[in-house]
């Protein structure tokens, strides 16, 4: 926009000065020269505007990279967001085996023990003390293995609700990083399309600037040629 400021002023110039040709018949040469001058600025100030198109086509470029860069690292984060999902829903499973593993080991004691009881209980009652000595010793191991059992089952119910927890907030804090690359791509998006839409601007105006110019030298380079064919007559 800056060499399209500092243009117009130069057509402005051209123009007056042409408009005012017909009354300065004597003073061809000198216009002619002031025309060349306002040319050669306005050839300046073209490239100028070039070289400023050049730096947002580079920007433009820029843009592109960046936005390829966001993608990959939003299809990284995404990898590792399944890798997390698929080792969660492993150690649930393998948190559940071990926990259905003990249950069924504690079913088979409970059963052993009643099979026991029931044994002791059928012996003669010479050894009634002895059988009640027995039974008291092996409902005291129940009695600790059941507060072993129950111990072991909180820790391992804690442990998966820990790790749940864990991997929820891993996922939580991967799924709003994959969130910010998504806006932040959109952002570059919206800022490619501004470049792109700035670029074709430009570059309709460089193309007017140019046909402007052009038509504006052949018509003063006209007006010029006609007075000096009528004074060689």
């Amino acid at each position: 926009m800056n060499g399209i400021k500092l243009i117009l002023p130069c057509i402005f110039g051209i123009v007056c000065i042409v408009s005012s040709c017909a009354t300065l018949g004597t003073q061809d040469t000198k216009l002619v020269d002031q025309l060349k001058a306002e040319n050669r600025v306005c050839s300046q100030n073209l490239n100028l505007f070039m070289r400023e198109n050049d730096v947002l086509k580079a920007e433009n470029a820029k843009y592109k990279k960046e936005n390829a860069t966001l993608q990959s690292r939003n299809n990284l984060l995404q990898s590792d967001l399944n890798a997390l999902q698929t080792k969660y829903k492993n150690d649930i499973a393998m948190w559940n085996e071990r926990y259905d593993t003990l249950q069924q080991k504690y079913d088979v004691f409970v059963k052993q023990s009643d099979d026991k009881i029931k044994e002791l209980s059928q012996l003669n009652k010479l050894l009634e003390q002895k059988m009640a000595d027995e039974i008291a010793r092996l409902n005291e191991v129940i009695r600790k293995q059941e507060v072993d059992f129950i111990k072991e089952k909180e820790s391992i119910v804690n442990q998966n609700t820990k790790k749940e927890m864990e991997y929820q907030a891993t996922v939580d804090s991967l799924q709003k990083q994959v969130a910010a690359l998504s806006s932040e791509k959109e952002q570059l998006k919206t800022r490619l399309t501004e470049a792109e839409i700035l670029i074709q601007k430009l570059q309709k105006e460089l193309e007017e600037i140019k046909k402007s110019a052009v038509t504006e030298t052949k018509k003063v380079e006209s007006q010029t040629s006609e007075p000096k064919k009528e004074e060689s007559k």
